[in-house]
């Protein structure tokens, strides 16, 4: 199986007294295959170095650079979906536009 980790169950699944230890260590022993891209891989860096330590954190992604079961994979494209004040466009189902943001909607 060939799965994309969000940084918190990372984050809280590195220390062996975490109920979720077994989420790093079957990672370890290649139990799954995770997918990561550059984006993914400095997040990681990022959030495990304010959790845990620089050292920490280095020592993460050198795992993962030398594990079997991590695919990396180069992003073409960057979609730039969410946006807190962007309005959204969409198509309901009678065909007409509604203008929405996060808090309300309007035809």
């Amino acid at each position: 199986m060939n799965v994309v980790v969000d940084t918190n169950v990372f984050v809280i699944s590195l220390t062996s007294k975490s109920p979720y230890h077994k989420i790093f260590t079957a990672l370890r022993n290649q139990e799954y295959s995770i997918s990561v891209s550059n984006d993914i891989l400095l997040e990681y860096h990022e959030v495990i170095e304010q959790k845990y330590s620089v050292r920490a954190a280095h020592e993460f992604i050198n795992l993962l650079a030398e594990l079997n079961n991590v695919s990396f994979i180069n992003v073409y494209y960057n979609w730039h979906l969410i946006h807190v004040d962007f309005p959204i466009y969409l198509l309901s189902y009678h065909n007409m536009y509604m203008m929405c943001d996060l808090h309300t909607c309007r035809h």
